[in-house]
């Protein structure tokens, strides 16, 4: 420990916090970037499909593809 403290120059527990700091934010943004992008394009979709929708109307081939998309027979 001695010696690895002289090389670096910090104490070794100094730059073992930093990383120990540092991943879990890391994590943290990376976690949130996934789901800011995920809402986005879920919302795209989400809109794509409803503008498709009513579009067609309520009897039109679109709303019933996503009545079997979704598990029923219709």
């Amino acid at each position: 420990m001695i010696i690895a403290e002289h090389l670096s120059g910090y104490p070794v527990s100094k730059a073992r916090s930093n990383t120990m700091f540092a991943t879990p934010m890391f994590l943290v943004a990376l976690f949130a970037l996934i789901v800011a992008m995920h809402r986005g394009v879920t919302r795209r979709a989400d809109a794509s499909l409803r503008a498709q929708f009513e579009a067609e109307g309520s009897g039109g081939a679109v709303s019933r593809q996503m009545m079997r998309v979704a598990g029923f027979s219709v």
